[in-house]
């Protein structure tokens, strides 16, 4: 289960580089960007945010409710959602610097009416992909179980639902499932892109859901230059920058920045290849002194025990 560590702090680190260059134009010199503080937000150096934030509550929800029911789709998740941004919990800092507009929308609603087929919100123009993190605890839950794409698709569908309601979200959920699943089984960035470009997605999901992803799955991305990757924080966008940035990239490292060098949404790109850049590259392949500046590692290992003890 090496790639639970692997993926975490991949997930942890890429964040806490990246999130202080949010919003930052394109074209920064890979030489001149280093891990700092107080820049983008009020926060130390070091600090991870709202998509580690969420994977460790997906974890905490597993962890409680695996013996009442192999299903992650439970009100604790939510609520767990609820009290990192009401009470920090998972948080390595006491107070909330950065949250995406949808999750917080999503919140507020399900707060107010604790209803999870309602909280999310539906239109296809305001979802990020600030959900896709989440999706590497359902990999830890089924890694191993034997599921065809019908079966997966609902289970994805139940963990983004509450918050990213719309085809479009549970189709990029899919693909960064597959992902971050190829890589676990050991395949390269290419190899892991090229088995999700054959995937059948026209036996799950509309055309024209489909048709959104077409300069990924139908095109290949990888002949694309990169002024022409879009840096927006949309799930489309993003999944199209994450596996660029994982196929060209040659170590860790240089997923990170280049993940930064893209601008705009980098706190959620740089979260987003951190992780399946932590899983192909491996623990030691992070930089020591991005790891020595990382808070909370301490707290991060204590979660990574309890997944391996449960």
């Amino acid at each position: 289960m090496k790639y639970i560590k692997d993926g975490l702090f991949g997930l942890a680190v890429g964040e806490a580089f990246s999130v202080q260059h949010d919003m930052e134009e394109r074209n920064i010199r890979f030489e001149d960007l280093e891990m700092q503080g107080y820049r983008a937000y009020d926060a130390p150096k070091g600090s991870y945010s709202d998509d580690t934030c969420e994977v460790l509550a997906c974890m905490d929800s597993y962890l409680k409710t695996r013996k009442k029911s192999n299903n992650l789709f439970y009100p604790t998740f939510m609520d767990n959602l609820c009290n990192w941004v009401n009470n920090n919990d998972y948080a390595c800092v006491d107070y909330l610097f950065d949250i995406s507009k949808s999750t917080r929308f999503a919140l507020m609603n399900y707060w107010r009416d604790k209803d999870l087929e309602t909280s999310g919100l539906t239109e296809d123009n305001r979802q990020d992909g600030s959900f896709l993190a989440r999706l590497f605890v359902l990999l830890i839950m089924y890694k191993d179980v034997e599921m065809d794409d019908l079966s997966l698709r609902d289970n994805i569908i139940k963990i983004v639902k509450p918050t990213h309601n719309n085809e479009v979200s549970f189709m990029g959920g899919f693909i960064y499932y597959k992902l971050l699943k190829y890589l676990v089984d050991g395949d390269t960035p290419e190899e892991a892109y090229e088995k999700i470009r054959k995937i059948q997605y026209n036996k799950m999901f509309s055309e024209e859901t489909i048709n959104k992803y077409s300069r990924l799955i139908e095109n290949d991305i990888l002949d694309l230059l990169v002024k022409d990757i879009n840096g927006d924080n949309s799930v489309v966008s993003m999944l199209e920058s994450v596996i660029y940035i994982l196929c060209i990239a040659v170590n860790y490292q240089y997923s990170i920045k280049g993940s930064v060098s893209l601008g705009d949404a980098t706190g959620m790109r740089g979260s987003l290849v951190g992780l399946p850049a932590g899983i192909y590259y491996g623990y030691k392949s992070i930089p020591k002194e991005w790891l020595n500046d990382l808070r909370n590692k301490a707290y991060l290992e204590k979660w990574i025990r309890k997944i391996r003890r449960s």
